[in-house]
C-alpha cells in the first residue's frame, strides 16, 4: 500500500488519521486513478524520502495496539518530529511520558541507537531496546588488541591515531547522553592507553597521557579521550536539532547533566544557550585549550620551550620521537657527558647540543641534502656549497665562468638547526614559539656582515633556520612552501599534501640524527652516577677556533 502525505509540515501533527492526498481523497489511490509509469512528476512525488518515512511510521504505529487513542495521537506527533530530526543526523530522546509506551521503544531505533524506556538503566540481556555503547566499545577493543600485536610500531601508531580511537564511538557519543555511558567511555579510554603502551613500550604517566589526548596543534597525538569529550559531542549533536522549527532544548534527555560534565572537564562555565550555539569542533577546541593551559602553567621553563616548539607544523612528524614529544625521560637522573664534560640530562637534550661527536654536522648535512633534493625536483637547479665555489683553486681555473647562469635571480640559502634550550634564550623560548629560530636567523644575517655583502653582490641572503624538533621559522617556511609548489606543479600533486610531505621528511631526518646522538649517550645515562674525572680532556680554545665557539650553540 502506498501512502501520500501533505507538503505542509504543520499537518505532520495529525493523529491516527489516514494521510490525505493531493485531491483530498484517502491514502490509497484507486486502481483506475493510479498514475501511469510515464508520469514522471507524480511518480517522483511518490518515492520521495518523506513518503518513505511516512509509510515506515504508518506500519510501525499499527504495532502499537495496547494504548489508548490519546496516547497514540501523542506518540504519532512526537514520532513524526523524531523522524524529522533523524533526517538531520541528530537525536532527540522522547520525553519521560513517552517511555510508558512499552511497544514503542522495543522496535524504534534512531540511526542505529536503540532506545530503552530508561536511558540510565543497565543493559538487559535478551532485550533489543538497550544502549549499544558497551557492545560497540567491546568490538572496538578487539581492533585495539589486534593493532597492539603489530610488529611495526610506526604503522600501529598511525592506525591507532586515525581509525581506532575517538572515531569508533563518535556516533554513539553524539546520540547517547554522557551520564548514562560514562563507564563505557572510561573502559574504552583505558584500552586505548594500553594499546599505545604496548606499541611504543613507553612508561607513560598521567601527564603524558593527557598530552597524548590533545590534538596535533596542541603538542598531542590526537588520541582524544571519549570520557572527556562525550559531553561536548552530545551538546554538538543537539545543535543540529535547532534547524528543526519544532526543536526544544528542554525536551532533550539529560542536557543539564551533559553541560555539567563539560563545564567540569573543561574548566569553563557555559550556559545552556551558549553551549548549544557551539559546534562539536568548537567545544573540543575549548577543551584542548583548557588542557594545554593546565599543563603549560605547571611546566618548567624548559618544558614550556619544548611544548611551544612541538606545536609548530614542521614538528608534527613525531612518530619516530614519541618519547621526546611526550616528555618521557630516558633515565632517572642526569649525568656527566664523557665528550665535553657538560651535563647530560635525563631527557637527552644535551645529546643534540654536544660540541663533540659530530652529531650536529650529520644532522645539518642530512637536512641540507634533503632540501637540495626537493629543490632539484622543483626544477630550481640548486648547488651545494663547495670548497672552490667562492674562490678558484688556480688562477686559470675557469669552470665557474663556463657554467650556465641560473634561470632567474640566484639566492643564497643558509640552512642551520638551532636549539630551543640555550641558556641565553631559555626565558624567551618559554614564552614564544620559534623564538630561538628567529634570533639565530637574525644573527646569521649580521654575522661578519654576510647579509650586506651578499646583497651588494646582487645575491639575496636567506637564512633557513629550524629548531631541533623540525619546526621552521616563518622565512624558511615560505621558502619550503615555494619548493613544494614547484614540485607539485611538475609532478601533478596536491600542493598542501606536497608541503606536508616535505615538512614530514625534514622532521624525520632531523629527529633521526638527534635520536642517534641520544642512543650514543644512553650508555652513560644508564651507568651509576660518578663525578667528572679530571683526566677527561676539556675543550681546547685556540685562535683558530674562537670564531666558531663564539657563535650560539647549535642543536
Amino acid at each position: 500500500m502506498r501512502h501520500r502525505i501533505a507538503r505542509n509540515d504543520a499537518e505532520h501533527g495529525a493523529a491516527d488519521e489516514e494521510p490525505e492526498g493531493d485531491s483530498g481523497s484517502g491514502g490509497e489511490v484507486p486502481r483506475d486513478e493510479q498514475p501511469d509509469d510515464d508520469d514522471e512528476s507524480i511518480e517522483e512525488e511518490i518515492v520521495t524520502p518523506r513518503q518513505k518515512y511516512h509509510c515506515y511510521l504508518q506500519s510501525a504505529m499499527e504495532k502499537v495496539s495496547d494504548v489508548e487513542d490519546w496516547k497514540l495521537q501523542d506518540a504519532w506527533q512526537w514520532t513524526l518530529h523524531w523522524t524529522w530530526l533523524r533526517r538531520l543526523k541528530t537525536v532527540e530522546l522522547l520525553p519521560h511520558r513517552l517511555w510508558s509506551l512499552q511497544n514503542l521503544w522495543r522496535w524504534m531505533t534512531i540511526d542505529g541507537i536503540y532506545l530503552d524506556k530508561d536511558p540510565c538503566c543497565p543493559a538487559r540481556p535478551g532485550v533489543r531496546g538497550q544502549w549499544l555503547t558497551p557492545s560497540r566499545s567491546a568490538a572496538a577493543g578487539k581492533l585495539l588488541d589486534a593493532i597492539a600485536q603489530l610488529e611495526g610500531p610506526q604503522v600501529g601508531v598511525r592506525l591507532l591515531c586515525h581509525s581506532a580511537t575517538f572515531s569508533r564511538l563518535v556516533h554513539s557519543m553524539r546520540c547517547a547522553p554522557p551520564t548514562a555511558q560514562q563507564a563505557a567511555w572510561t573502559t574504552f579510554d583505558s584500552k586505548v592507553h594500553e594499546c599505545l603502551v604496548q606499541l611504543t613500550g613507553l612508561p607513560l604517566g598521567q601527564t603524558s597521557l593527557q598530552q597524548a589526548a590533545r590534538g596535533l596543534s596542541w603538542a598531542g597525538l590526537g588520541l582524544r579521550s571519549t570520557a572527556r569529550h562525550a559531553a561536548g559531542a552530545y551538546l554538538g549533536g543537539c545543535l543540529i536539532g535547532g534547524l528543526d522549527p519544532l526543536f526544544s532544548s528542554h525536551l532533550v534527555a539529560d542536557l543539564d547533566g551533559a553541560l555539567q560534565l563539560y563545564n567540569g572537564a573543561s574548566g569553563r562555565v557555559l550556559t545552556k544557550d551558549a553551549a548549544l550555539a557551539l559546534t562539536q569542533k568548537q567545544l573540543s577546541h575549548q577543551f584542548d585549550s583548557a588542557s594545554w593551559d593546565s599543563q603549560f602553567s605547571i611546566a618548567s621553563v624548559a618544558g614550556r620551550a619544548i611544548l611551544l616548539s612541538e606545536t609548530e607544523p614542521g614538528a608534527r612528524a613525531f612518530l619516530n620521537a614519541l618519547r621526546r614529544r611526550l616528555g618521557v625521560p630516558d633515565a632517572a637522573r642526569d649525568t656527566w657527558c664523557p665528550r665535553c664534560n657538560g651535563i647530560l640530562d635525563a631527557h637527552s637534550h644535551h645529546a643534540g647540543m654536544c660540541l663533540a661527536g659530530g652529531g650536529r654536522t650529520r644532522r645539518h648535512h642530512a637536512a641540507r641534502g634533503l632540501v637540495a633534493a626537493w629543490a632539484t625536483c622543483a626544477g630550481l637547479a640548486p648547488e651545494l656549497e663547495k670548497a672552490e665555489l667562492l674562490l678558484p683553486q688556480w688562477p686559470d681555473d675557469a669552470r665557474l665562468a663556463l657554467r650556465r647562469p641560473a634561470d632567474g635571480a640566484p639566492t643564497a640559502l643558509v640552512l642551520a638547526i638551532t636549539g630551543r634550550l640555550r641558556l641565553e634564550l631559555l626565558a624567551e623560548t618559554g614564552r614564544h614559539a620559534l623564538a630561538a629560530a628567529g634570533v639565530y636567523g637574525h644573527l646569521k644575517k649580521s654575522h661578519l656582515n654576510t647579509g650586506q655583502l651578499c646583497t651588494a653582490q646582487g645575491v639575496p641572503f636567506r637564512p633557513m633556520v629550524a629548531e631541533s624538533t623540525g619546526a621552521w621559522d616563518s622565512e624558511a617556511s615560505q621558502i619550503l612552501q615555494l619548493i613544494a609548489r614547484g614540485v607539485s606543479a611538475r609532478e601533478g600533486w596536491h600542493p598542501a599534501a606536497t608541503q606536508a610531505t616535505l615538512l614530514e621528511e625534514l622532521s624525520v631526518a632531523i629527529r633521526t640524527c638527534h635520536g642517534q646522538c641520544s642512543v650514543a649517550g644512553l650508555f652513560w645515562l644508564l651507568q651509576p652516577w660518578m663525578p667528572p674525572k679530571q683526566s677527561w680532556p676539556l675543550p681546547q680554545i685556540s685562535e683558530n677556533s674562537m670564531t666558531s665557539l663564539s657563535e650560539p650553540d647549535l642543536c
